[in-house]
């Protein structure tokens, strides 16, 4: 039992110095940029005041809630909009773009 705890101690010992001598780098190594994400769907929600948009994806059957950096991006949509949503690194929305509607779904006599 000793020589558990004996080797559990030394593994966080070496996880937390390993790491410190990374984060010492860190400066010196650039990590490659993240390519964009992106999100579409149909806006099923907007909370103004919270900066939230609830988008539904067709293709994968959720509903996801999305938060939006700036408000003024929400100006302009409504309930119904189909949407392409651009998000960053912690998946905020950087840009929505409106599309059109796919034929034979039900907002596309709208």
């Amino acid at each position: 039992m000793k020589t558990h705890i004996i080797n559990i101690v030394a593994a966080i010992v070496l996880f937390i110095g390993g790491a410190g001598v990374s984060l010492g780098h860190a400066d010196v190594v650039a990590s490659p940029p993240l390519a964009p994400r992106m999100l579409n769907g149909t806006i099923d929600g907007i909370d103004s005041l919270e900066r939230l948009l609830t988008i539904h994806s067709e293709k994968t059957d959720l509903w996801m809630f999305v938060a939006v950096g700036d408000g003024d991006m929400l100006k302009g949509l409504k309930k119904g909009d189909r949407v392409v949503v651009t998000l960053d690194e912690q998946g905020v929305a950087t840009k929505i773009n409106k599309t059109a509607a796919i034929k034979g779904t039900s907002d596309a006599a709208s």
